[in-house]
């Protein structure tokens, strides 16, 4: 097991003839301020691999997938359980990441309560049973973040440890996690005996790149295989200081922005619910009177008639 804390030579790598991928990062459709299109132009700048890992939720993958080729995707996902544990599982087919989101997760979601980025009802052994029916590797990132993501201390619990089992790989170095629990996590890793990989966890455009797993697969198959063969390594740093502070303080803004963008939808639909029944009203009013006149002509016309002799 090779995890190296130094900052990536991304261009070195390149000319020995190696593939490097940032394997957690999150776009502006979950806590993050960048949009597709920035994080594709900057992974084309340092010649790196993406896997979008958006808080329950696929668009910013899909699209960044789907609308070109030059940088390699490899569809993801980060995954929120109902007891607040996070999975990252990475898909060989975006066909299957699809049909996955759709079939278990896109109606799954809770209300989003500040902090869990809309997390899903379904617990983490039902997450993990879902997602063995498809082709992909199941990744546990930062196994020693604070409560209560603290997936170390929940799956070392006697009544969840069979669950370690069905995990495929664990993140060894988080660049958002202090350099003591990578370490830690780099430990648990080496007594399970566990494929690994690194990634930054970026929420910035600064911080792509910051960690990346590495191998000679140089299309998400084979780079993929080469995690699960244990034939690949990891580089990187871990942020801190200013930069740091920084990336909190984008997490907290776009978890309000969250709180409020469906705070806004639910008055929005509110307001076009209230609009229909000020309109279905207006209506069923409009037709009352339409009725209302159309009886008091024929009374009208009923007493004219009977002045004028007519029958």
């Amino acid at each position: 097991m090779q995890v190296l804390f130094q900052k990536p030579n991304l261009k070195k790598l390149k000319k020995q003839g190696l593939m490097a991928v940032d394997m957690h990062l999150h776009s502006s459709y979950s806590d993050s301020t960048t949009t597709i299109q920035l994080l594709l132009q900057r992974a084309r700048m340092l010649n790196i691999g993406l896997a979008i890992t958006d808080h329950n939720h696929i668009l910013g993958s899909v699209k960044a997938y789907t609308r070109q080729n030059k940088v390699m995707i490899i569809p993801s996902i980060e995954l929120t359980s109902i007891e607040n544990i996070d999975i990252i599982p990475y898909f060989y087919s975006i066909r299957e990441l699809v049909e996955f989101y759709n079939k278990y997760i896109s109606k799954s979601k809770r209300p989003n309560r500040g902090f869990d980025f809309y997390k899903l009802k379904w617990t983490l052994a039902e997450l993990i049973d879902h997602l063995k029916k498809y082709n992909c590797i199941i990744n546990l990132p930062h196994p020693y973040a604070p409560y209560p993501k603290n997936a170390h201390s929940f799956l070392t619990r006697k009544e969840n440890q069979h669950l370690i089992k069905k995990i495929d790989c664990i993140e060894a170095l988080n660049s958002l996690m202090t350099r003591e629990k990578n370490m830690r996590s780099i430990e648990w890793i080496k007594d399970l005996n566990k494929p690994f990989n690194g990634s930054s966890d970026g929420h910035t455009l600064f911080h792509i790149g910051k960690a990346v797993t590495i191998s000679e697969g140089h299309d998400k198959e084979s780079f993929l295989d080469s995690i699960k063969q244990k034939k690949n390594f990891v580089m990187g740093e871990e942020v801190t200081g200013f930069s740091k502070a920084i990336t909190n303080m984008v997490i907290l803004k776009n978890s309000i922005r969250l709180k409020l963008d469906e705070k806004s939808e639910k008055i929005r639909l509110r307001l076009k619910e209230t609009k229909d029944d000020i309109k279905d009203k207006i209506i069923e009013k409009k037709d009352n009177l339409i009725e209302e006149f159309k009886e008091t002509k024929d009374d009208i016309r009923g007493i004219t008639d009977k002045l004028t002799g007519k029958k």
